[in-house]
C-alpha cells in the first residue's frame, strides 16, 4: 500500500566550477531552503510560500594545488538577522588545502557555536565540485598521480579501487586481485 506524500521541505544546493582569466578557479555554491506553505521564524514574521528561509552563496578562489587563495559567504536570505554576522569569517579559510582533512579543518576554523551550520555543510560539496572541476586541467599537467605514477584517486572509492576492471586496464602495475 502506497503512503501520500507531501512536500514539507525544498534543500537545493548547486556548485559551478570556473576558470578564470588569471590562473585561477572559483567555485561557487548556493544553497536553497523553502517550503510550500507559510512559515516564520523568529525575526521574520511572515515567510510567503516558496520564498526562501535560506538563499546562501559561498565563492572560494583556490590555484591548481587546491590552496583557497580568496574566500566569501553571502547571506541574502536567513531565519535570524544576525547569521550574516558570520559571512566574514569566511577569510579564515584562505591559505587551506582542499585534501584529506578539509571538512575537519573547515569546521575547525567557521564551524560550531562561531559558524553556520548550512555553510559549513555546503563546503563539502564546494571541495568536491573543486575536483571536479580541476581534474582535466591537472591531468594535463600530470598532478592527478605522484612520482610513482601512483593516481592519487587509488583506493578512494570503489571504482577507483586497486582490484577494479579500470585500474586493470588504465593502470595494470597498481592493480590488485581481490583476495
Amino acid at each position: 500500500m502506497e503512503n501520500e506524500r507531501k512536500l514539507i521541505h525544498t534543500r537545493n544546493i548547486s556548485c559551478r566550477g570556473y576558470r578564470l582569466s588569471d590562473n585561477l578557479y572559483e567555485i561557487e555554491g548556493v544553497l536553497t531552503d523553502t517550503k510550500p506553505f507559510q512559515t516564520s521564524s523568529f525575526d521574520r514574521n511572515k515567510i510567503e510560500p516558496n520564498e526562501p528561509i535560506h538563499e546562501m552563496l559561498i565563492r572560494i578562489k583556490i590555484d591548481i594545488n587546491f590552496v583557497i587563495v580568496d574566500a566569501e559567504s553571502i547571506s541574502k536570505k536567513t531565519p535570524y538577522l544576525n547569521c550574516s554576522d558570520v559571512n566574514k569569517d569566511f577569510k579564515k579559510l584562505i591559505g587551506l588545502q582542499i585534501k584529506t582533512g578539509f571538512t575537519q579543518n573547515v569546521k575547525n576554523l567557521i564551524g560550531g557555536k562561531v559558524g553556520c551550520t548550512h555553510l559549513v555543510e555546503m563546503m563539502r560539496s564546494i571541495a568536491t565540485t573543486a575536483f571536479q572541476a580541476l581534474y582535466p586541467d591537472r591531468d594535463k599537467l600530470n598532478l592527478n598521480s605522484n612520482e610513482s605514477n601512483r593516481p592519487k584517486l587509488l583506493n578512494s572509492c570503489y571504482s577507483w579501487s586497486e582490484s577494479s576492471r579500470m585500474i586493470q586496464e588504465k593502470f595494470p602495475n597498481f592493480y590488485r586481485r581481490n583476495v
